[in-house]
């Protein structure tokens, strides 16, 4: 036996509650501080190759069960491999993340990206469309997540549309944002340091048609 590569543990955000993650199986341990404490023991012990008997079983079980303590023999890196090539193979659903401009108005101190003004365009657009129906098959579902810092930043608002065609038909459809799109509002100000200001809307956005130009 040996302990997972994938294992996170962490205080929550809750006080006297921890939690005991492994992002390989998925598996989610919410502990309190004494159980904590012997869980990190147990996977101590184990790393160190020593035994493993005088502690509490219901927590050695419950960290095999969870995939936090795997056989010796298993290749965890392996797995991960196995599924990132079916996951490229498989045309049962498709998933999609699409980043419908590279600008962004966020500023965050510890971005390491250049954002040159480029939107989608229509040919981007319509190519992408093209691979969706070439790839996703009847009664499969359809994951899409808008990624980038800024989601009103695009002119042509119908970039951020899903697309019509690629819809069509029985096929389940999920949406989605990244963090910074999902706390965004639609006018941000600029966060660097001394410079405080509102942006402008996006042209087409409701508001600046009420307000005119």
């Amino acid at each position: 036996m040996k302990v997972s590569e994938f294992n996170l543990l962490c205080p929550s955000f809750v006080d006297g509650v921890y939690l005991a993650y492994n992002t390989l199986s998925g598996a989610f341990l919410t502990l309190d501080a004494a159980d904590f404490e012997l869980t990190a023991l147990i996977l101590e012990a184990v790393a160190a190759g020593d035994p493993i008997t005088g502690f509490e079983p219901r927590l050695v079980v419950a960290l095999r069960r969870g995939g936090f303590l795997v056989n010796a023999a298993v290749d965890e890196r392996a797995e991960v491999r196995r599924r990132y090539r079916e996951g490229r193979a498989r045309t049962r659903g498709v998933s999609l993340t699409i980043a419908p401009t590279l600008s962004c108005n966020f500023a965050c101190t510890y971005c390491f990206q250049e954002h040159p003004k480029r939107h989608m365009g229509e040919a981007e657009i319509d190519r992408i469309v093209r691979h969706v129906e070439a790839n996703l098959e009847p009664e499969t579902a359809l994951s899409i997540t808008w990624f980038g810092g800024a989601d009103g930043l695009p002119g042509d608002q119908g970039a951020l549309d899903p697309p019509p065609r690629a819809l069509r038909g029985d096929r389940r459809v999920v949406l989605a944002l990244d963090d910074h799109q999902r706390l965004a509002p639609r006018r941000r100000a600029d966060r660097r340091p001394g410079r405080a200001r509102r942006l402008p809307l996006p042209p087409g956005h409701p508001r600046r048609a009420a307000r005119g130009p």
